[in-house]
């Protein structure tokens, strides 16, 4: 929830910032809001069982999107009882071999994340 907060009351005063407004342009604000109205729900779902941060960006940007607080609780609230369940079911029926799944799999999205910036920074360099 601090998360969302930062984002909608104190992330329009960060596009004021040179930096922020050249990592984030308005029309890509205005991009995800229309996103989040579109597929709010599932979108925060999903971002719940995904590691490192993204859960964060996805607050951050719901609430630089304007979405409605309500909604978003709601919808934070389904995700949050979803991934508890699903992950105390899985850890209690499973126990240590989820327990190395889960550490394997997030190298691995860790190291496509990795590489998925490595390409996007060689492009933009190479167009630049």
């Amino acid at each position: 929830m601090k998360v969302y907060s930062l984002g909608r009351f104190i992330g329009p005063k960060l596009f004021t910032i040179r930096f922020f407004a050249k990592m984030v342009p308005s029309e890509r604000i205005n991009k995800i809001s229309a996103y989040y109205k579109k597929y709010s729900v599932i979108t925060l779902i999903l971002g719940r069982f995904i590691p490192f941060g993204v859960r964060n960006a996805l607050f951050l940007t719901a609430g630089l999107g304007k979405m409605n607080f309500i909604k978003f609780a709601l919808s934070d609230l389904l995700a949050c009882t979803i991934s508890t369940i699903s992950f105390f079911t899985l850890y209690f029926h499973y126990g240590e071999s989820v327990i190395n799944y889960i550490k394997q799999a997030n190298i691995l999205i860790f190291a496509l994340v990795f590489i998925l910036l490595g390409v996007f920074w060689y492009r933009k360099k190479r167009a630049a």
